[in-house]
């Protein structure tokens, strides 16, 4: 296969280096620095071209036309989708990938779709790792959680324990311990070589085990492999720039009826202390405290109703059992942090920004290496809101 690449930054490197592996791949790269590209030719089977990889005579000079793929993984978004125009309005390269970065452009699903822009598909690195993340924060214990068939089907590996059920015991007895839940076991890994599973196969502690389930069952599989850990109430990220304000409008609209109806009505308990200390105050005295709120809240202007808890302080429902309560909210905080109910704000001097926490919520992310001033401001209500 024939690849052209563009961008021989961190990403665009690291795409080189896998693909030019496979004998059966023709791999250039194109960049503008030429220094970045004498190094990567020194290491790999690529062939390079310099120049801007937007300008249609460098996409020609670097195989456009007879490439079988164009991957756009320069630094810039506006390049990225520009070259996947030009590759198929001038060249008609079959398949055409993007780095998109920019939360607004990947959030308009329009852009890309039919009649939109040429790209087959758009990458943003930063959504797929904070999914990820997500995803490990919502199943402790699980190595790797993988979704299919949009979300409804899941891949989870685990590392089986004594705690599990199912460990010390064949396969088999898998649908007899939770017989109303489908699931498969797909791989096992022990000491570090595959096993194919079938029905005699009896789990041992220390089995790397991946199964698939769907997605409303794949908490009780996991149980059968492995005492469940606790659920993640803190997180500490070390960095954190721009600002993600997710529209928990949209999330509530959107919530399956399955997980909105047990909980409309219901008030939920949150915890909120980083252990952090009221600034300016010696005595110890906690900055935070705890309350109740309604999980899903009307806003008293619009009259519209929003989603109400976080996965950072929302502790359990009122009225429900502990399990039930953490099987739904982990529900909940995984729908409203979808990718397309975020906005990333990349700050810029002089911007001001105004967001409404009542039907909203934000996040930081990484740190830039500068160092910035921000002055913020909450504006108080003067009636209770609820």
């Amino acid at each position: 296969m024939k690849i052209l690449i563009l961008g021989a930054g961190q990403v665009g490197s690291t795409a080189a280096y896998s693909l030019a592996r496979e004998e059966a791949n023709e791999v250039t790269i194109v960049d503008r620095d030429a220094d970045v590209l004498r190094e990567l030719q020194d290491r790999l089977d690529v062939r390079t071209v310099v120049g801007n990889a937007s300008y249609p005579d460098v996409l020609e000079r670097a195989g456009a036309r007879e490439a079988d793929m164009l991957i756009a993984l320069t630094s810039s978004d506006e390049i990225n989708m520009l070259a996947c125009q030009i590759a198929l309005t001038l060249f008609r390269t079959p398949t055409r990938i993007a780095r998109i970065r920019a939360r607004a452009l990947m959030a308009n699903e329009a852009l890309f779709g039919p009649g939109g822009i040429p790209v087959d598909v758009a990458i943003s690195p930063s959504s797929l790792v904070t999914d990820y993340i997500a995803q490990l924060i919502g199943f402790p214990g699980a190595l790797q959680v993988l979704e299919f068939a949009d979300g409804r089907v899941r891949l989870v590996a685990t590392r089986a324990n004594l705690g599990g059920a199912l460990v010390g015991h064949p396969l088999r007895d898998l649908s007899k311990h939770i017989p109303n839940v489908e699931s498969r076991v797909v791989a096992i890994y022990r000491g570090g070589k595959g096993v194919i599973p079938d029905g005699n196969t009896v789990v041992e502690e220390g089995d790397e085990v991946f199964f698939l389930a769907a997605r409303k069952d794949a908490r009780t599989v996991l149980r059968e492999m492995r005492k469940l850990d606790d659920p993640v109430r803190k997180v500490v990220i070390a960095g954190g720039g721009n600002t993600l304000f997710a529209n928990l409008y949209k999330a509530y609209e959107t919530l399956p009826e399955e997980i909105r109806a047990p909980l409309e009505g219901k008030r939920a308990f949150h915890h909120y202390n980083y252990g952090e200390q009221i600034k300016g105050d010696n005595k110890g005295v906690p900055a935070f405290a705890e309350s109740c709120h309604p999980v899903f809240r009307t806003h008293p202007e619009t009259g519209k109703k929003a989603i109400y808890v976080n996965r950072l302080m929302t502790e359990y429902v009122e009225g429900l059992p502990r399990q039930e309560s953490d099987r739904l909210l982990a529900r909940v905080f995984d729908h409203a942090e979808q990718s397309r109910f975020v906005y990333e704000h990349v700050w810029r001097v002089g911007d001001a920004m105004l967001w409404d926490n009542r039907c909203s919520m934000h996040a930081r992310t990484d740190f830039p290496p500068e160092r910035r001033l921000f002055w913020r401001t909450t504006i108080s209500g003067t009636e209770k809101p609820y």
